[in-house]
């Protein structure tokens, strides 16, 4: 299923890797472990099972790197002041209105804030240094470019960081090539691992010109798979801006809607300032780092996963509705059910066994809808 999901989002884009393409097919071979994890779409952080959490241990064990020390690899949005750079000296403060543990979880990430900036490298640490593997408008594949002297490996030898953060795809929207894309983070990954370096991958945030936005979902789609398949840990942060008002974007950003907006230094995680793309961000990363902390170095016990309370199916046994596939929500729907569609934002309800349209005020052509998922 995971396959068949993945390769019908390279349609939706229109660009199908050439049958003949040597590589494309040893990608396809590699991507297709049917063992691999399943990280639900519902969670911004992906689950760390007790088998995960033993391969990343295993992986910075082997690498001897740096344990306080972490790359950034990625482009103008990794690039910019307001990315992470606020964690230097500035104290982790929840908000108890957004967080009703906030003291726990404050105690917990401020800790995690302390451990990455303790160390110094050339007058920088982790979360103010300038990586020599983000640049303003770089692809994916320009980051690789050039192994095993490329800018990642360069950065990797410079700093010898035990966990890398990766962010890259926006600019792979303007090239159109989601098998492109796949082909390059598959790489990053691959290269990172070879020199044991944990990757942690994120989704990259919507785009408000929707010609682009209709790509970034499949993108997505392929970073997710990449994770699960190298059993990796993923952010989501398309999931926590899909909420924010205008998607954390700066509208009046050059290019318009691509760059994210801050509120203050980005460290603001209270109520305004989550309503920001790089606050929103920002507090990911650095609940990310405290899971890397706790649970891979300090050896925390790590817990299955609870699996998430599964919602009725037209799948289900003895069940007669025939439902829709949503690519959207990757899963059956019942009929009725009306869904905004992530290939051209407009709405959609599943009726006979089909996606039809119009939807207009909660109504299609098979009535009210019974269920709405907007983007």
């Amino acid at each position: 299923m995971r396959t068949r999901v993945l390769l019908s989002l390279l349609l939706l884009a229109g660009c199908v890797p050439a049958a003949d393409d040597a590589e494309d097919a040893a990608l396809d071979a590699e991507l297709t472990d049917e063992s691999a994890p399943v990280y639900p779409h519902d969670r911004a952080h992906s689950p760390l099972t007790p088998e995960i959490v033993s391969g990343l241990r295993r992986i910075v064990a082997a690498g001897g790197h740096r344990d306080r020390v972490f790359a950034k690899i990625g482009d103008s949005i990794t690039v910019s002041s307001s990315f992470a750079q606020c964690f230097v000296q500035r104290p982790v403060l929840l908000s108890p209105e957004i967080a009703p543990t906030a003291e726990d979880d404050q105690a917990a990430l401020e800790a995690a804030r302390q451990l990455f900036a303790s160390t110094i490298i050339g007058g920088a640490t982790s979360f103010n240094r300038t990586s020599l593997a983000a640049t303003v408008g770089w692809s994916a594949a320009r980051a690789i470019q050039g192994t095993p002297d490329s800018p990642i490996d360069r950065e990797v030898t410079a700093i010898d960081p035990a966990f890398a953060i990766v962010m890259l795809g926006t600019n792979d929207t303007y090239a159109g090539s989601t098998a492109q894309y796949r082909r390059a983070m598959t790489k990053i990954v691959d290269r990172l691992l070879a020199r044991n370096v944990v990757p942690i991958l994120s989704t990259i945030p919507p785009r408000l010109d929707p010609k682009y936005d209709a790509l970034v979902p499949g993108m997505n789609s392929v970073v997710r798979t990449i994770a699960e398949q190298k059993r990796v840990p993923l952010m989501d942060l398309w999931l926590r801006l899909r909420d924010v008002p205008g998607y954390g974007l700066d509208p009046g950003g050059s290019p318009p809607g691509v760059h994210p907006n801050v509120r203050g230094d980005g460290c603001d995680f209270g109520e305004l300032g989550l309503t920001r793309g790089y606050n929103q961000r920002n507090l990911l990363l650095i609940e990310a780092l405290d899971r890397m902390k706790r649970f891979v170095l300090d050896a925390a016990p790590a817990a299955p996963d609870p699996a998430p309370t599964p919602e009725p199916s037209p799948t289900d046994p003895g069940s007669t509705d025939p439902g829709c596939f949503s690519y959207t929500l990757q899963r059956t729907v019942f009929t009725g059910t009306c869904v905004q569609s992530v290939t051209d934002r407009a709405w959609y309800q599943c009726t006979g066994g089909a996606w039809r349209a119009p939807v207009v005020d909660g109504i299609g052509p098979g009535g009210a809808c019974a269920a709405e998922h907007p983007l």
